[in-house]
């Protein structure tokens, strides 16, 4: 192999890897806003401050849904009535896909916690869309955790 090859070559693999690092420094700053989002959002769930977390859902969910916003607070406080005081919560899983089997195009982003009430143990998966410059939560899934 020639000096002018090798060279060449050389320059191919540090771009390749000069891409591929630019690429993992993007999806590390997605994952991280994402984290950021799903925090404060959890923590309005557990606070039960249902009127910001109006405001922090997405407007393409809220349309597709068909639902207003009394409603909404309405379903959250109705299906948080039995949850007691937030404890603890983990950040156990945070992926982000393209597209949606909802029809929705774009990023997905979902972040699982573990979270312990006093009165017990549940995963809670958030499942965020970018809407502009804000991650905004498009769906919420929960089940009892041992």
């Amino acid at each position: 192999m020639s000096s002018g090859t090798r060279l060449s070559l050389a320059i191919t693999i540090a771009i390749v890897l000069t891409f591929f690092g630019w690429a993992n420094a993007a999806r590390c700053a997605e994952a991280d806003e994402a984290l950021s989002a799903a925090q404060n959002i959890m923590t309005a769930i557990a606070k039960r401050d249902f009127d910001t977390l109006w405001n922090e859902t997405s407007e393409w969910y809220k349309g597709k849904v068909g639902i207003n916003k009394k409603a909404y607070v309405a379903g959250w406080a109705i299906g948080r009535q039995g949850f007691a005081l937030l404890k603890t919560t983990e950040v156990i899983d945070v992926q982000i896909v393209q597209g949606d089997p909802s029809g929705f195009a774009g990023k997905v982003y979902s972040v699982t916690f573990l979270n312990e009430y006093e009165n017990g143990k549940t995963y809670e998966r958030l499942i965020l869309f970018q809407e502009g410059e804000k991650m905004r939560l498009a769906n919420f899934i929960g089940a009892p955790a041992q």
